[in-house]
């Protein structure tokens, strides 16, 4: 076994217990490690404190392990001058570690991300959304319209952009630009969306580096997966040059707010971009609310009602 293989092995192995619980517990989400052997789950957007099971307790020396381990397996580096880890592990789950100086005790923060879309019709039978504005976002997605999903943190910005891709049509090529990549575009029987190209930054290649590069890709649809930095320029640029069925997802608290945040972005990237070019941009904003039950679609903003 080489090396990288017996530190994945080593993961798998010890977070086995975790997965295990996933697998009976398909609303647990989100596993978190705060140091000092406190940990949290996340089942239905609610946090229960303490270790669920004997094999699921999780300790300081426990987390670097995994951490040293998580770098060997992904060939990063985890050490004092870069103390941030996240690292895509087999089988949809994501891992992120934090060490010494940034935090007193290592922190890790085990996410599993959603593999198969959530279809709109179980949107509207859990009250997400209603039959009215399902038909609207099926209608907006074919039509083509340049989109923004969004919302605070974990209120379901990502699920729901991947519900919204499985409404475009199977022939059409999508571009995904994400940092770090957490969109599965499945076609039916779980394999991978045919005309799906997934690009993910790295420490030489940023997200708006991917998004000019994305250009010149053939792309039907460009989907960023969080904009939030230089790439809100490059975005709003191919769309004002004519690139339809845009999508990307933004943390807001409300449609105004993010149409403002991305003039904002812009103009960090280019000072005195106009605030018209954004809006020109951009068809439509979904505001997001709430977690787990709670969660709820509280606008569908369009252009024209500016």
């Amino acid at each position: 076994m080489t090396t990288a293989g017996a530190a994945l092995s080593y993961i798998e192995r010890r977070l086995a217990p975790w997965f295990a619980l996933a697998e009976s517990e398909p609303a647990l989400t989100e596993v978190l490690y705060d140091g000092d052997g406190r940990v949290a789950v996340d089942v239905g957007g609610e946090l229960y404190s303490g270790a669920p099971a004997t094999g699921c307790v999780l300790g300081d020396e426990d987390v670097i392990a995994l951490g040293a381990n998580a770098a060997v397996w992904s060939d990063q580096v985890w050490s004092r001058e870069q103390p941030f880890l996240s690292v895509m592990l087999p089988g949809g789950w994501r891992i992120t570690f934090v060490r010494a100086p940034v935090v007193q005790r290592p922190v890790m923060t085990l996410r599993r991300l959603i593999r198969a879309a959530v279809p709109l019709e179980r949107y509207v039978a859990d009250g997400v959304m209603s039959e009215r504005q399902a038909e609207e976002l099926r209608q907006i997605v074919l039509a083509k319209e340049n989109v923004i999903v969004s919302g605070a943190v974990g209120v379901g910005k990502t699920t729901l952009a991947r519900t919204l891709l499985e409404l475009v049509p199977s022939d059409e090529r999508i571009v995904t630009i994400e940092d770090p990549a957490e969109l599965q575009l499945l076609a039916a029987g779980g394999s991978p969306r045919p005309h799906w190209v997934a690009l993910e930054a790295t420490p030489t290649m940023d997200m708006a580096a991917l998004l000019r590069a994305s250009l010149r890709l053939r792309p039907d649809r460009i989907i960023v997966g969080e904009v939030r930095g230089p790439d809100a320029l490059e975005m709003i640029r191919a769309a004002n040059v004519g690139h339809r069925g845009m999508l990307g997802t933004i943390h807001s608290h409300g449609a105004g707010e993010a149409i403002a945040r991305l003039h904002t972005l812009t103009v960090e990237a280019q000072p005195g971009f106009l605030l018209a070019s954004v809006e020109r941009a951009i068809d439509v904003v979904v505001q997001l609310e709430g977690r787990g039950a709670k969660r709820r679609i509280s606008e569908i903003w369009r252009r024209h009602q500016r």
